[in-house]
């Protein structure tokens, strides 16, 4: 990440084409798993789903949280929602900063 930022680094509107790369790079498939596990849970009362194992509750305020990527900030939140979100919270977090170290 440091070498391919050092060499755009002087190009114009440099830090909003990081963002706009980052972004696009994480969000659709994550979007996609958020999606996913919402309808697991909510089909979940159908019997050819119950071997699917979805343990976290899903509410409005969880999938807002999960797609502007402030569940990292929540210690309830960290491990609910999309398995492993957790990470990708963390990851656009930094991805946030890097720019500014």
């Amino acid at each position: 990440m440091c070498l391919s930022r050092q060499d755009r680094a002087y190009k114009v509107n440099a830090n909003k084409k990081y963002f706009i790369r980052r972004f696009f790079r994480i969000t659709p498939l994550y979007y996609f798993g958020i999606a996913l596990y919402n309808s697991v849970y909510l089909l979940k009362s159908h019997t050819f789903l119950q071997w699917f194992n979805v343990n976290t509750e899903y509410s409005a305020y969880i999938v807002i949280r999960h797609l502007s990527f402030t569940q990292s900030f929540s210690s309830d939140l960290i491990f609910g929602g999309v398995p492993g979100g957790w990470s990708i919270g963390t990851e656009i977090l930094f991805y946030i900063i890097f720019p500014f170290l």
